[in-house]
């Protein structure tokens, strides 16, 4: 009786030791699938971005541009053709907090991939009349890097998208009769079910070290020049930026939500 009870006590501590290992594996292993890892293992394995998806430059007087973006008063939002990861937009039905850098910039636009990764989702967006291309990380697969408001997109899904690729342009979307410039969007953000399980990241901070100081100073100087084109030295709370053009360094998306 001692005996099968030596036994029973054995099995049952192995058992127990098993999935104590195996759980501590589930949690720091980054070998399994995405499905399998924890989010700690997920959050530490985040994917490198190498441009900014669109032209940011001095702006110039003659052409009353800065690289990509057209400067106009009329074709601001909230006096902004740039808005910065975290701000408060407000409008008809509330306020929200963006999980993501804005670009207002003309149709056509062209769209460059900030990284490496595979098309997973093209979405057609009846709405806006355009569409959302999801892109995997190669080496973040938990993770998505979404570029909303396109057309004539040139990536299908399954396809492999290189960063500094062109991917499509910039959609008319919600755009109006005054001149044709919409919204775009691109949000990087580790995946979940639920929007208490996505956290959503401020693309500049997952900068590659060898791009990273260049684009800050691009952003910052973005910034001065539209302050001193409007005449409101206040428009940007450089400030309370914790990176160029990061007001957070993440959010979740639940805190997002009206």
């Amino acid at each position: 009786m001692k005996k099968v009870f030596l036994v029973a006590t054995v099995l049952a501590f192995t058992t127990l030791l098993i999935v104590v290992v195996f759980n501590l594996f589930l949690k720091e292993s980054s070998v399994l699938p995405p499905m399998f890892q924890s989010k700690e293992v997920k959050l530490k394995n985040r994917p490198t971005v190498y441009n900014l998806g669109v032209n940011f430059e001095d702006f110039n007087p003659s052409t009353s541009r800065a690289g990509d973006f057209v400067f106009s008063k009329d074709q601001a939002w909230e006096n902004r053709v740039f808005l910065e990861f975290g701000y408060l937009a407000k409008n008809d039905q509330g306020k929200k907090i963006l999980p993501h850098p804005t670009y207002f910039l003309p149709q056509g636009t062209k769209m460059m991939a900030v990284g490496s990764g595979k098309v997973v989702d093209l979405r057609f967006q009846p709405e806006s009349n355009d569409y959302e291309l999801m892109i995997q990380p190669l080496e973040a697969p938990a993770w998505r890097i979404a570029y909303d408001h396109l057309e004539n997109v040139r990536f299908k899904k399954g396809e492999t998208v290189q960063a500094g690729e062109v991917i499509g342009e910039i959609s008319l979307g919600y755009g109006n009769d005054a001149g044709n410039f919409t919204m775009t969007e691109i949000s990087v953000f580790l995946d979940g079910f639920r929007p208490e399980d996505i956290e959503n990241y401020c693309l500049y901070l997952l900068l590659d070290d060898s791009v990273k100081e260049k684009y800050a100073q691009k952003i910052l100087q973005f910034a001065k020049d539209w302050e001193e084109y409007t005449g409101n030295p206040q428009i940007y709370d450089e400030a309370s930026w914790i990176f160029p053009g990061c007001r957070y360094e993440k959010l979740n998306e639940a805190e997002t939500m009206n």
